[in-house]
């Protein structure tokens, strides 16, 4: 039985069960979140593995543990964070197929922002806009 997973900021639907999380959305194409977790699996960065992949669904299998916001002041969320963080940063940067780069980013947040979509980097508008023009 599938239960829904209250928290994101995508707007996207999620639901899991007992062996899988499945996103949905009519809005937004999951293809390129995706693409981005399999390339970090290939890195051997810890992510979900892609079980289904298509416009407007994305399933990944369940990994084991909590969701860090529920361990938001533990000290041990905290560091397998910063050990995230500083194994991601070890894959080097001519490796990464992904631009978020400044020279990027600022010009795209300026159009953005002379159209009058807020370019804050947690809303999933502006990743998707980021993925549809560059």
């Amino acid at each position: 039985m599938s239960e829904i997973v209250l928290g994101g900021k995508s707007g996207a639907t999620v639901t899991r069960d007992a062996t899988t999380f499945t996103k949905e959305s009519a809005d937004e194409d999951l293809t390129i979140e995706g693409v981005r977790l399999e390339w970090l699996r290939r890195n051997g960065i810890p992510a979900a593995e892609v079980l289904e992949c298509r416009p407007g669904r994305l399933v990944t299998a369940a990994l084991p543990g909590l969701p860090a916001s529920a361990l938001r002041t533990d000290v041990r969320a905290a560091r397998a964070l910063g050990g995230f963080a500083r194994r991601l940063h070890a894959v080097p940067v001519a490796d990464c197929p992904f631009d978020r780069g400044l020279d990027v980013t600022v010009p795209l947040a300026e159009l953005l922002a002379a159209y009058g979509v807020a370019a804050d980097p947690v809303k999933i508008e502006f990743y998707r806009l980021l993925d549809e023009f560059f």
